[in-house]
């Protein structure tokens, strides 16, 4: 292997993964926001995940001068074990190889790989989403996990002007090459067959392959969006599942995000916190909407793959508390 990254190269690993200036995700989760962090301060931050003691995450969507959410990388994360998320990854990378798009596979920190694309310019999070789906639709290859994980976030002024709301900062991604990486090889980018590729050639040929936004316009053209379903509860049907509460109390919105998963353009997270207030105005218990929480988390994968279920408990207590 080569050494770790010099100044000049830690700098470009720095400008592939540029993302939000104001706040970083921690290895544990969570999330710390940073008054005017600047470029330096984010390079900084940067060093010390590939030479350092402290691990980060970056947020893909960033504020381009207050028009748009925009983007300088996607990612798409496949968590479904080694052996099925490398065929995923496979796929994918070669369906985006075919529109000449470079890609890079990562070994995840657990059970999963992640691919990667790179752009040397800002680039509608809008259009990314919809150029990885399409992607991902032609690989079959599922879209759980799709960063940017939203087209962006937005609000309706005093005028009814729909603005972006640069207040909320969507998910993150940890980033590869953590500082000691080479003891197990994971959470670095590897190739066809599954072998490491160290840092420094990673960054020697993924800077210069960088692509441009127009590259994602054949895959942009491509992209159909999901068919929507009218799910109609009547107020009758009650669960085939004996272990949880009667569905009959479930208002309509409830009920069709409870049974049928987040819906595009909404995260895991969001969906549970808006399938949560709606149990609440159902006339659910505390208790009752625990348990169609809990149960919807483990179909769709968020805090229970993690083993967080605590702050499963806390999310559903803020909304009874409020």
């Amino acid at each position: 292997m080569k050494p770790p990254l010099d100044k000049g190269r830690t700098t470009i690993f720095a400008r592939l993964f540029k993302g939000r200036m104001d706040a970083y995700g921690t290895e544990e989760g969570g999330c710390v926001r940073v008054p005017q962090w600047a470029w330096p301060t984010y390079e900084q931050h940067i060093e010390d995940h590939l030479h350092g003691p402290t691990t980060m995450g970056v947020y893909p969507m960033i504020n381009d001068s207050g028009q748009d959410w925009v983007v300088f990388w996607g990612c798409v994360d496949f968590d479904e074990g080694d052996e099925i998320s490398f065929i995923h990854a496979r796929n994918l990378w070669t369906v985006l190889d075919a529109f000449d798009i470079t890609a890079w596979i990562e070994r995840s920190r657990s059970k999963g790989y992640h691919v990667w694309v790179f752009s040397s310019e800002p680039i509608s999070a809008k259009r990314m989403r919809h150029a990885l789906l399409s992607a991902c639709d032609i690989a079959k290859a599922p879209t759980k996990e799709i960063n940017p994980k939203a087209e962006g976030f937005f609000h309706v002024d005093e005028n009814g002007t729909e603005r972006p709301d640069w207040s909320k900062i969507g998910n993150y991604v940890r980033l590869p090459y953590p500082n000691g990486w080479e003891e197990t090889h994971r959470r670095c980018m590897v190739d066809s067959e599954g072998n490491a590729i160290d840092a420094s050639t990673f960054v020697d040929i993924a800077f210069p392959c960088r692509l441009e936004d127009n590259e994602l316009q054949p895959l942009i053209d491509l992209y159909r969006p999901p068919k929507t379903h009218e799910f109609v509860h009547n107020g009758v049907e009650a669960t085939t599942d004996d272990t949880l509460p009667s569905t009959r109390e479930m208002n309509a919105t409830a009920y069709n995000a409870w049974k049928h998963g987040p819906f595009e353009g909404c995260d895991r997270s969001s969906t549970l916190w808006k399938l949560t207030k709606e149990l609440r105005k159902s006339g659910y218990g505390f208790k009752e909407a625990m348990m169609f929480v809990k149960d919807a988390d483990k179909r769709w994968g968020k805090h229970h793959l993690r083993g967080d279920i605590d702050r499963l408990e806390k999310m559903v207590a803020k909304v009874y508390q409020t």
